[in-house]
């Protein structure tokens, strides 16, 4: 059921997604050029994805959601967790447009997006939060981050960790890739617009995951507090100190 409400809002975002003759707005339109529809990464990251993919060792792990154990290779949890090489280095164009330097992360899994991210050229330090700890104890083995880049692996409960780090961190961009449900949506937004007045961009991942986390972005899209919202279909950015009228972008990718 999930599968038929993805691909039908896969269709739907085609339809009405904009190109580049279509955008009015400067910033927007510089996202879409130098960001979205940019192709450089630097080669380093090739090596990483390599390293994470042809890793045939059995991993064993309590889901931190439903308690479940569970027993899979390293590659095959990398597939089923991983939002992919084309997201992880349009996250690392991104950074590097906004002149991220600190970063936070939720859903860190066994660390290959941290690990690609560490090498955008502004990036300075990644914070990175784990549910599940026989994870984050293995993502401290796996991840390999750039020299001289400060990346800490964090393992707890989202819902008790999360502010903490916020206020820790002062993070300029948050990356929310970790439980799709629209009250946790909820709760990462509140507590960042809470604690955290510097933000420059929050990307939430999986915005069509299901309906409930489709309505969570349709009712982010509407909230007065967000100036600019964007949405390429894998995730929904918020630019929330963008100087401008309230507007919301649907953008090829």
């Amino acid at each position: 059921m999930e599968l038929l409400f993805r691909l039908t809002q896969y269709i739907r975002h085609k339809w009405r997604s904009k190109n580049a003759h279509g955008i009015h707005s400067p910033f927007v339109y510089d996202f879409y050029t130098k960001v979205l529809h940019a192709k450089t990464y630097q080669k380093e990251v090739h090596e990483i994805q390599k390293q994470y993919l042809s890793n045939k060792e059995t991993i064993q792990f309590t889901d931190p959601k439903t308690e479940i154990e569970r027993k899979m290779h390293v590659n095959q949890l990398t597939r089923k967790t991983w939002a992919g090489f084309a997201f992880s280095t349009f996250l690392i164009r991104l950074i590097d447009w906004l002149n991220v330097q600190h970063l936070l992360e939720t859903g860190t899994a066994l660390g290959i997006n941290a690990s690609f991210l560490s090498y955008a050229r502004s990036i300075k330090t990644i914070h990175t939060i784990e549910g599940s700890e026989d994870l984050a104890k293995k993502a401290r083995q796996l991840i390999k981050p750039r020299k001289g880049v400060k990346l800490n692996i964090i393992h707890g409960n989202i819902y008790d960790v999360f502010e903490n780090y916020l206020t820790k961190v002062r993070p300029e961009l948050v990356f929310l890739d970790a439980d799709h449900r629209s009250e946790a949506v909820e709760f990462y937004i509140d507590r960042i617009l809470e604690h955290a007045g510097n933000i420059k961009c929050i990307v939430i991942h999986d915005i069509n995951w299901s309906t409930d986390m489709k309505n969570a972005w349709e009712k982010i899209i509407k909230d007065p507090r967000f100036s600019l919202t964007i949405d390429i279909f894998h995730a929904g950015l918020i630019f929330p100190f963008v100087e401008t009228q309230k507007q919301h972008f649907t953008l090829k990718n």
